[in-house]
């Protein structure tokens, strides 16, 4: 994360000519972050129908604690279940292949959506 500074000048009245001729102006001070972004870095293994399953998702990048949801409109295999601190658990019911998307926040509330695909 960087920490950038800029200065904004503010001009009151008209802009140029009343600053040549001895007018006000003021500064402040800003500080912009510009937080790198968001990967999710870990590849969930394949689990086996009807045995215990966990995995934990991670990522770098962002500003502060992540979130993790499952993405609008999908769907995990039946017996799983995903908590906000990215953990995937439970007992998967049906072997298969399954696609579903997951979504991770960070504290800033940028998102990215990855694709998964497990096979069971």
């Amino acid at each position: 994360m960087k920490n950038w500074f800029i200065s904004i000048v503010l001009l009151l009245g008209m802009a140029g000519a009343l600053l040549a001729s001895g007018g006000y102006s003021t500064t402040k001070q800003f500080t912009l972050i510009i937080a790198p972004a968001i990967t999710i870095t870990s590849t969930p293994p394949e689990g086996v129908a009807g045995s215990a399953y966990t995995t934990t998702f991670t990522a770098t990048g962002g500003i502060g604690a992540y979130t993790w949801t499952v993405a609008p409109g999908s769907t995990l295999p039946t017996g799983l279940s995903l908590s906000t601190s990215g953990i995937l658990s439970g007992t998967p019911t049906t072997a298969g292949t399954y696609t579903f998307s997951i979504t991770c926040t960070d504290g800033s509330g940028n998102q990215i959506n990855a694709k998964i695909t497990t096979v069971r």
